[in-house]
Formats: C-alpha cells, sequence, structure tokens
C-alpha cells in the first residue's frame, strides 16, 4: 500500500458489449458505474476517489457544467451520478489522451 492506503499495481478489469451503435460516452459511463458498483459489490470502503476520463463532455457533466441533452445518455448518467452517494467524495478529472 502506498501512503494514501491505495494497492499499487492493482487493476480490476471487466468488460460488456454495448451494442453496434454504442458510444464512447456511454462507454465512459458505463466503466464508472461497473467501477463504483465493483467497490460496493466487493466492500471497498474510501473516503473518496478520483474520477479520470478522456471524454471531456462526460466529465463537464458529471461535474454538472454541461447539462445531459442526449437520450442515448441520460440514463447512464442518472446512474453514474446515483452511485458515487454511496461510495465517497467523487472528483472528476478531465486526462488529455
Amino acid at each position: 500500500m502506498d501512503e494514501h492506503g491505495a494497492v499499487r499495481n492493482w487493476v480490476a478489469q471487466d468488460s460488456i458489449y454495448l451494442g453496434y451503435n454504442g458510444s464512447n460516452n456511454q462507454a465512459e459511463y458505463e466503466g464508472l458505474c461497473r467501477g463504483v458498483q465493483y467497490m460496493i459489490d466487493n466492500d471497498i470502503i474510501c473516503d473518496g476517489f478520483y474520477v479520470r476520463g478522456d471524454s471531456e463532455v462526460v466529465i463537464k457533466q458529471l461535474a454538472g457544467l454541461y447539462v445531459v441533452r442526449s437520450n442515448n445518455i441520460i440514463d447512464h448518467y442518472n446512474e453514474a451520478i446515483d452511485l458515487p452517494e454511496n461510495s465517497g467524495v467523487c472528483e472528476c478529472h478531465h486526462v488529455n489522451t
């Protein structure tokens, strides 16, 4: 463990088929939801966590800076904003790829 209590060099993996017309933003939301659900299912307790994503739109939607207008995204967004409430403080950051 590092000085923050995190286990280094350990990554949980998962995959899901989003369908032929799945977007990168849907994938970002699905990844976030599955990651938080993994924490809940495995009793991983933390004071807070960071979300880092390469979709600036998704990060700004999660931060409340952008409104979600897409019918394809709204359900993913609603699920994503409900999950972190059960898992501690969440900070979202955009990363350039």
